[in-house]
């Protein structure tokens, strides 16, 4: 079949787009990427030799990529109308069997395309849009994201499958019409372990001297990185290394000044993929800071959850539906039910004071990895293609 994937990504950045492409060649399926232009020569890199890229169209040049977002911001609806047809443009060229389309914003493209072709296709949602559409977080215009509100509940009802990220955002899209609805953990590909527990067993037994913590991910308002460091700074016997980068990354490293933690706490720019599990191993525990103030960070796993779990570290978190639904979730996790300093600088003191308790939490990770594993991922994906 001639498959056209369709991503509101960079293809080099989206290794969930990545696992796809790649399980749909395995199929021996002709694939066609479209994605977001930004780099398209490092995403040229990382698609396979055989499958095709068509890249949107975003300007080079700094000034002019400048006045592009400029317009986007001022006339979004317009903007959007143009993304539309040139993705519309590129299907009707590849004239595809079958279109894979990510997240909402090239869905009006596809549903006007299948209608008037007569061909199925699959919705991948990251996200619970029906609500982050409007979050601040995301910052589209409010007549944008109501467009695509509409756009989505559409759209869903016509799909002939829709897939997303945890078994509450799968439910709410069922509850709005989809007809079937898969579920899909985002579990890195990239396994250290080589599928087995034994190394990571090892590993897990060695009690640590001082608790070895991270954050990794987006330095974002809303991921309260903050409040993370001002729990550290209470418990002495501790390090963390935060991961990543993001709008907020100043504003942190002012407050590690501020605390004089500068020898316990590290900051490291994010790394790819493929690398990520491999640097995350040599901690004990991994922290997870989301307040569960929105349906969709209430509802969603977050991404960091399945790489934890990958490297065979303990869980810090504050609880959410998503996370407390989790089967046995507490033998490898502490989910704290109040989303404060206090309360995350108390669960970090006693894992600090317990390092029998931390070697415990680590070993259960190891051996709960493979329930999150990409294999099962990836075989959940050939069930929906080959059902086509």
């Amino acid at each position: 079949m001639r498959i056209a994937f369709v991503t509101d990504s960079p293809y080099y950045l989206d290794r969930r787009a990545q696992r796809s492409v790649s399980v749909l060649l395995e199929l021996g399926n002709q694939v066609t990427v479209l994605d977001q232009g930004i780099n398209p020569e490092l995403s040229a890199g990382a698609i396979p030799v055989s499958a095709d890229l068509h890249s949107s169209p975003i300007p080079r040049s700094r000034t002019r990529r400048l006045l592009w977002s400029l317009r986007n911001r001022i006339a979004p609806l317009m903007a959007h109308r143009g993304r539309t047809l040139w993705c519309f443009d590129q299907l009707e060229q590849i004239k595809p069997d079958l279109i894979h389309v990510v997240n909402p914003f090239s869905l009006e493209a596809v549903t006007d395309f299948c209608a008037e072709y007569d061909v199925p296709f699959i919705y991948e949602a990251y996200e619970y849009w029906s609500e982050h559409l409007s979050s601040h977080e995301y910052g589209l215009a409010n007549r944008l994201a109501s467009y695509l509100r509409d756009v989505e509940f559409q759209a869903i009802q016509k799909s002939d499958y829709v897939i997303s990220v945890s078994p509450l955002i799968c439910n709410w899209y069922q509850e709005l019409g989809a007809k079937k609805v898969i579920c899909i953990y985002n579990t890195p590909d990239y396994n250290i372990w080589n599928n087995s527990t034994s190394e990571c067993m090892q590993r897990a037994a060695e009690l640590p001297p001082q608790l070895q913590l991270v954050h990794s991910g987006n330095l974002a308002h809303n991921r309260r990185v903050d409040i993370l460091i001002k729990a550290v700074a209470k418990v002495q016997n501790s390090s963390l290394l935060i991961l990543g980068s993001g709008p907020e990354e100043k504003h942190l490293k002012k407050l590690v000044n501020f605390l004089s933690i500068e020898e316990r706490v590290f900051f490291q720019p994010p790394v790819t993929s493929a690398e990520l599990i491999s640097r995350l191993k040599d901690f004990d525990i991994g922290l997870i800071t989301h307040f569960p103030d929105s349906k969709q960070l209430d509802g969603a796993l977050p991404n960091k959850l399945f790489d934890y779990l990958a490297a065979g570290l303990g869980i810090v978190a504050f609880r959410t539906k998503a996370l407390g639904s989790l089967e046995d979730v507490e033998s490898f996790a502490i989910l704290l039910d109040e989303a404060s300093e206090i309360a995350l600088a108390e669960a970090l003191q006693s894992l600090s004071n317990d390092p029998e308790r931390v070697s415990q939490m680590k070993r259960v990770a190891c051996y709960v990895m493979h329930r999150y594993s990409s294999e099962q991922a990836r075989e959940k994906l050939a069930e929906i293609y080959r059902s086509f």
